[in-house]
């Protein structure tokens, strides 16, 4: 079972342009399932054994999230298998996923996005070399996309040169299964980009990928966690932000400014609408939360 689970994640890969954060936590996962199950012949997995799987991780006392997480990518991995025709069955379609705990999503006001936005790598620092006006730019030019479009992680990491223009203040960005989609950007962002694409023309004018590591190549997700990390403690704001909490903050920002949602769904690139109303959910609390703090009759 070893060697097709290392196919289906070089599927995932190849075919499905998933990103390496995800190939890793489904790496991860199957793995989990191969030491439990042991390496045989996947036509002989059985749905008892897919929830007997499921009952070890619950007593290890894994959240329902985890849990679910990991009976998704053995669902994914038999799908896969059954359209190659060497398994008969998916084992898996037939167990249900644990009820999920209701989680909103976390966001920044539009204070602290502004926060973020303004204080972190915002000024020259006495001495500082050409690389180190480079990486200056860079991370604040990153930080003002990331808010200003919406855009994953994989999906900014994954910008090259041709995908941009900043006359137009547009970006093409490659998405979940190599979809595309155009998403524009503020002035703001087209400012901080020229200034980035100046000082990165002049160390490394000849390199493909939009945002690169001071050794001229491409800039991980991991490297855009960190910087984000820093610039979070700089502006003083909660730790536990990270780069999809500005894909949030972007959503649920132009929801509360009276964004259509069929309009923002289309600049997230989601495939339902379904996953894009979360935002109504999350404004909606926040509205109770408001009311229920200033309302003049509670007593």
């Amino acid at each position: 079972m070893r060697r097709e689970i290392d196919d289906y994640l070089q599927y995932l890969k190849e075919e499905k342009n998933a990103s390496p954060h995800t190939v890793s936590n489904y790496r991860r996962d199957l793995e989990q399932f191969l030491n439990h199950q042991g390496d045989g012949d996947p036509r002989e997995v059985k749905p008892l054994d897919i929830r007997a799987f499921l009952v070890s991780l619950s007593e290890r006392e894994c959240s329902k999230s985890t849990v679910s997480r990991k009976l998704s990518a053995l669902r994914s991995l038999f799908r896969y298998l059954l359209r190659q025709k060497r398994v008969d069955l998916n084992p898996a379609a037939v167990v249900p996923l644990p009820k999920r705990e209701q989680r909103l999503p976390r966001f920044l006001t539009e204070r602290e996005a502004g926060d973020l936005m303004e204080k972190p790598f915002s000024h020259a620092v006495e001495g500082e070399t050409p690389k180190g006006t480079f990486i200056r730019l860079r991370n604040g030019t990153l930080l003002e996309l990331l808010y200003s479009t919406g855009v994953r992680l994989a999906e900014i990491v994954g910008l090259n040169i041709g995908d941009l223009s900043v006359q137009q203040r547009l970006l093409r960005v490659r998405g979940k299964g190599r979809k595309e989609r155009v998403v524009p950007f503020g002035r703001p962002a087209a400012e901080k980009l020229r200034s980035y694409m100046k000082a990165r023309g002049a160390l490394f004018p000849d390199k493909e990928a939009l945002f690169l590591n001071p050794q001229g190549g491409r800039l991980s997700g991991r490297q855009v966690e960190r910087m984000l990390k820093r610039g979070v403690a700089e502006a003083n704001l909660d730790s536990e932000t990270v780069p999809h909490s500005l894909r949030h903050s972007f959503a649920t920002h132009l929801l509360s400014r009276g964004a259509d949602l069929r309009a923002i769904q289309e600049l997230l690139g989601h495939s339902s609408l379904n996953t894009t109303q979360r935002y109504t959910h999350l404004n909606l609390n926040r509205l109770l939360e408001e009311y229920r703090r200033f309302d003049p009759r509670k007593g």
